[in-house]
Parts: structure tokens; sequence; C-alpha cells
């Protein structure tokens, strides 16, 4: 791996929140107290000030700043290293860019324009705002999808075959087979020899495994039971796989780390959101809250 890259991580690290400041947050009281709080937290200025341009609301400010927080610390992280690493970098990150493709596919399909999507829109990791707002304004989601392929984001059969079937599915159909599309996308950037790929694609493994689960759950407990799970199972793996750079700090582990723990503090940040303004009692919270550094 390159020892610029892990060495950036390194130095980033110390913008994550520990368990004692997540502690802090959640005292807030309200989401207004909140965004005030995370205002005087290193590297969150520039995600409020964003966030702000677009939510009128204190908890829609937040839930928008943890989004570009979440954005701008992974859409780095490729760019930091270059070859077959850079590659690996991107399996690990892009499916950032699939939730933000599905966001905008779900809105065209409810009848938003591209005009009033844009100024919403979040970047991926390897879609950056203007390739997302371009995507946008593609007169249907064949197109879109086509684009993806176009752009090197899907492989270019799976897209070209995904996009001539796409106006027949359905839309948990279409979202399902999108999914599959950038899996294999991802497989495909994590194929290789050597100790950093073989890490990657159990990353991925364990990610698709994750998913089978909460898809069972779905179908036998209900949309409830699932994120339950999903939200409990997600953390559990997202904190095991942010304990990895100390057994790996030359290769590929400091970076699986640091995109685990920047997902694992989403989703913690979102509870403690959920604590201040969601209703969410401090039991509940604190079940989602724990963990970090064990």
């Amino acid at each position: 791996m390159n020892d610029y890259g892990n060495a950036r991580i390194a130095a980033r690290r110390s913008l994550l929140l520990d368990a004692s400041a997540l502690e802090q947050l959640a005292q807030s009281g309200s989401a207004a107290g909140l965004v005030s709080a995370l205002e005087r937290r290193p590297g969150w200025v520039a995600a409020l000030r964003a966030a702000r341009q677009v939510a009128r609301e204190p908890a829609a400010t937040v839930e928008l700043a943890i989004e570009r927080f979440r954005s701008a610390q992974l859409a780095e992280l490729p760019t930091w290293y270059d070859g077959a690493a850079a590659r690996l970098v991107e399996a690990l990150v892009m499916d950032l860019d699939r939730e933000r493709v599905v966001a905008i596919m779900r809105r065209r399909r409810a009848g938003q324009d591209a005009e009033a999507i844009n100024p919403t829109i979040t970047r991926g990791a390897l879609l950056d705002g203007e390739a997302l707002v371009e995507l946008a304004r593609l007169p249907n989601l064949a197109a879109m999808i086509a684009d993806l392929g176009a752009r090197g984001i899907l492989l270019h059969d799976d897209a070209r075959e995904l996009a001539r079937t796409a106006a027949s599915l359905a839309p948990a159909q279409l979202e399902s087979a999108l999914g599959d599309a950038w899996a294999k996308a991802r497989e495909e950037r994590a194929a290789g020899r050597g100790p950093d790929a073989s890490m990657v694609r159990r990353v991925l493994e364990e990610e698709a495994a994750e998913r089978e689960t909460v898809g069972l759950e779905l179908g036998t407990g209900g949309a409830g039971v699932a994120a339950l799970v999903e939200r409990s199972a997600r953390l559990a793996r997202l904190d095991r796989l942010a304990h990895l750079a100390r057994r790996d700090p030359t290769g590929i582990g400091p970076v699986v780390a640091y995109v685990a723990a920047v997902e694992a503090q989403s989703i913690r940040l979102r509870t403690v959101l959920a604590r201040v303004a969601g209703g969410w009692s401090a039991e509940i919270a604190r079940g989602y809250l724990s963990g970090i550094g064990s």
C-alpha cells in the first residue's frame, strides 16, 4: 500500500468523535443545541455551513451535515493511492455512490425534476456533485444506468444490460439489480492476488452476508425489525473492522478501519439526533452509542 495515504488517514482519525464526545453531544437537549455543539468540533464547520444552505430546520441541518462530513471523508481516500491500491480503496468506498444514485432514482420516480433535486445532492465517493447533477438531468432511469457504465462506475456490459431492461422492472427489482451490478463492480476492483485484495474481498463478503440477513428479517419480521437488526449488525461489523489498523499498519487495514469508523460514526450521530430531537430514550440511544474503542 501507499505510505502517504496511510499517513494521511492516521492524521485524519483525529477528526472522528470518540465515545466521550458522542455522549456529550447526546446531552445537547435539542437539535439546535446539537448544531452548536458540532460547530465546536474539528472538521464540522464546513459540513454545517453547506447543510445550512439547503436545510431550514436544525434537525435537517444535522442530518445533511452528517452526510456532507461522511462524503468528504470517504471521497478523498482514493485520491491518496495509486494503481491497484487505488482500485481497492474505490471498492471500499463506492457503495456510498450507490446510495446517492438510488436516492436520485427514487426522487425521479416520485415525479421530482432535476432542478428540485440538484440543490440537495450530496456528493458520493467516486461521483462528485457535478456528476450526480448530470445524472439527475438525464431523461430516464435507463439513461442514468448507461451513464454509470460510461463513467466506469459499473462494468460496461452489466450497465448496458440493466439499462436495456430497466423500464420493464418494478422499482424494487431495479434497485436490487442495480445493487447486484454495483457489487460486481466492487468485486472487479478487488480482484487480484495478495493480502490486501483478500482483505477487501472479505469485507465485501461480510457486507453481502449482512444484507442477506437483513433481507430475511424483512421477510419475516417486517421493516421495523429489519431496521433494528440492520443497525445492530452493521455497527458490530463496523466496530470490529475499525480496529484493523492496529494489526495492519502498512497494508489496506488502515483504509478498511477508517472507512468503517466513518460509517459507524454516521450511524451513531443519527442516534444522537434521534435522542435529542426524535424522542429516543437515553437507554435506547446508549445501546447504539456504546462499543467505541472496545
